[in-house]
Parts: C-alpha cells; sequence; structure tokens
C-alpha cells in the first residue's frame, strides 16, 4: 500500500485489525515520511499528517512501514517466499555467506547511521603584515628589533578590515614593541606574552561589536634582536 496521509484513521484501523486477524501482512509506504517526500507532499497537497500517530498506528495492528518502494516489494516477496516458515518473534537469526560482508551489515551500515555528519572545517586565514624594525627600550646599550607580524583571522572580510585600518594597527604595535625592553623578549613566555598583546592591539584598533573583531590569533614570522 502507497500513501500519503490516510483520511480516515477509524476506517484504516478496522482494515488492519481484519488483516492482521486474517494473519495477511499490511506493507505500508509511505510518502511523507522522509523528509524529501514530505517536502515533495507539502508542495503538492500539503496532506502529510502526523509521523508519531501513524507510528504508533502501524505498531498496534502490526502495519509493516517500509522505507521505499524496493524494500515494500523485498518485503512482500520474503512473506511470499517464505510462506508459514516466517518467524514468529523478533528474534532472529541471519546467515551470511561472507564475515566481512555480515560484519559490515550488522556493524558498518549501524555505524554509519549513527555517525553524526561533522561540517567540514574552514581552512584558516591569515594576513602578514609588512616586517617592522624598531629600537628598543634601552637596556645595557642600544638594542633593535626586527619582527614580522601574521595575523589569523575568522574571513576574509575581516582581512580587508585590516587593510582599512592598518595605520591605526601598525601605529599601536610600533608604540607596543619600542617600549619593550630586550630581556623581555628572551624567554618563551615574553614571546608569547607580546603575541597575546599584538591580539589586543589589532583588537582595539577595528570597530565594531564582536569582542575579537575577527582576529582568532597571532604569528611572529622572522624574529631578531641585535
Amino acid at each position: 500500500m502507497l500513501i500519503e496521509d490516510i483520511k480516515n484513521p477509524a476506517t484504516f484501523a478496522r482494515a488492519a485489525e481484519k488483516a492482521l486477524r486474517a494473519g495477511k501482512p499490511l506493507i505500508v509506504n509511505r510518502l511523507g515520511a522522509s523528509e524529501a517526500g514530505a517536502r515533495a507532499i507539502r508542495a503538492h497537497t500539503a496532506a502529510q499528517g502526523n509521523g508519531a500517530e501513524y507510528r504508533a498506528l502501524f505498531r498496534k495492528y502490526g502495519v509493516i512501514e517500509s522505507n521505499d518502494l524496493d524494500e515494500m516489494v523485498d518485503i512482500a516477496a520474503a512473506f511470499i517466499n517464505m510462506g508459514k516458515c516466517l518467524p514468529a518473534s523478533n528474534r532472529v537469526a541471519i546467515a551470511s555467506s561472507s564475515g566481512g560482508g555480515g560484519a559490515w551489515w550488522f556493524f558498518g551500515r549501524a555505524h554509519d547511521a549513527a555517525e553524526p555528519k561533522v561540517a567540514k572545517a574552514k581552512p584558516p586565514v591569515f594576513h602578514t603584515l609588512d616586517p617592522f624594525t624598531v629600537n628598543l627600550a634601552e637596556e645595557n646599550g642600544d638594542h633593535y628589533l626586527q619582527v614580522s607580524v601574521v595575523y589569523q583571522v575568522a574571513d576574509n572580510k575581516t582581512v580587508d578590515d585590516v587593510k582599512t585600518y592598518l595605520p591605526v594597527i601598525r601605529n599601536r604595535i610600533l608604540l607596543l614593541l619600542s617600549a619593550k625592553r630586550p630581556s623581555e623578549l628572551a624567554t618563551a613566555d615574553g614571546k608569547q606574552k607580546l603575541v597575546d598583546e599584538l591580539v589586543a592591539a589589532a583588537r582595539a584598533s577595528i570597530p565594531g561589536e564582536a569582542p575579537d573583531r575577527g582576529i582568532t590569533g597571532a604569528l611572529l614570522g622572522a624574529f631578531v634582536i641585535q
């Protein structure tokens, strides 16, 4: 039986109960069970019905619901060919001609159905500023720093924002770097602190409502103190 909707559930229930008492399998393929089918019905007749109510009705009267037309035909063929040999309960053993094939059928298909779809990760977007050369704060003589700064950003729109506010960003970075002493930048902790400050400098330079302004991180390229 191929249905879009059950117009009269009481009439359907009486027919299903009569088939159940007679031992006649009633196989149904409901067009609106899948999302694609539901969209088609809504566009055509809008006669979709409630899936949960249908399933409850089918369970009550032993109606077998197939997933598609091919499966409906296969189920009907099983009843025709097996006749009285069909099991009376759901305790069924299935024999497979291949161990690998059986494992795929029982475990692989279930795993594939249960496996959540993971959204494909977007590739990172980077924007490299022109290198900086600055005199550091005096400490045991004069020293200067050459460094390149690479910003990791949310998207290409943020790249455009960085380019728009580049003079403000470079000014903040120059003031930040020139206030550093060589000893502050000699350790890994000191460099990490500088990275955090570079991120904060860029975010403070770009107006907007988002707290991070699309600046997700910073990397140091060339880094030379002399």
